[in-house]
């Protein structure tokens, strides 16, 4: 049925459909873009529009919480493995005010409580490096951390549930 090229046609579409229309469930309308972002039928920009309107401040937050919730899809493998949308949503963040940022913390804390322990650390780990490397400064030349990243790391430890001791060797 995969291999079928108008059910996917036809299957797109309706992701598509649903991705766009605002009076359909938040949960639904995060997974589809998703699956649409996944399949690249919408370029990174597309999908990085699609973030920015579901995570605005004019949303209410449990709507975008439920958005982003169906969106990463309760793990954090989805931004472990792509590379690209762990940087838009590391660029969305980091382009959000502070007070834009403190309303949002709720829904970033619910939508990473399900991950694991172990992702956890492979999330923390990968925050670490610099996913725009170019672009972010986020690692000095020598590829330490940046004082940013020092400085926001107990509020990154603090969304991700992680206690300073779980860091020690």
């Amino acid at each position: 049925m995969l291999e079928n090229e108008h059910l996917t046609t036809d299957w797109r579409r309706a992701l598509q459909k649903l991705a766009d229309d605002s009076a359909d469930r938040p949960m639904l309308r995060g997974l589809a873009v998703r699956a649409l972002h996944e399949q690249c039928v919408i370029p990174s920009e597309q999908t990085s529009g699609y973030l920015s309107r579901a995570l605005s401040r004019t949303v209410p937050p449990l709507e975008a919480g439920l958005w982003l919730d169906g969106f990463l899809g309760r793990s954090g493998h989805v931004l472990l493995y792509d590379a690209v949308l762990a940087g838009l949503i590391d660029s969305w963040i980091g382009e959000i005010g502070e007070d834009d940022f403190t309303a949002v913390l709720p829904m970033l804390r619910r939508a990473f409580s399900e991950i694991d322990r172990l992702e956890r650390r492979r999330l923390l780990d990968l925050l670490g490096k610099p996913l725009k490397a170019a672009s972010s400064g986020a690692a000095t030349q020598d590829g330490t951390s940046a004082p940013a990243f020092e400085a926001a790391l107990p509020l990154l430890l603090s969304i991700l549930g992680i206690e300073q001791k779980e860091l020690q060797p």
